[in-house]
């Protein structure tokens, strides 16, 4: 085998075992009493903003739908008054 390709390969193996330590090191802190609070406040905090942002896009498409519609009577208005009057 080429020599490069066996010290590829030996490489690869090296960073799976230290993504493996990695991950068991990551459960073991994720397990401590004050790192699950921190989890569970993060958590709060994402889906609260979420709430917010899935309001905001309420209101704004609302708003928007009632820019729209005030638009067209305005159009509409002004295009009776031109047929009148001109």
């Amino acid at each position: 085998m080429d020599p490069r390709i066996k010290m590829g390969i030996t490489v690869a193996q090296k960073g799976m075992k230290v993504v493996q330590i990695g991950k068991k090191a990551l459960n073991i802190k994720k397990k401590l009493p004050g790192e699950r609070e921190k989890t569970l406040r993060k958590a709060e905090a994402k889906q609260e903003k979420r709430n917010l942002r899935a309001e905001k896009k309420a209101l704004r498409s609302v708003q928007r739908k009632k820019t729209v519609r005030g638009g067209k009577r305005l159009g509409k208005t002004a295009f009776s008054l031109w047929d009148r009057f001109f």
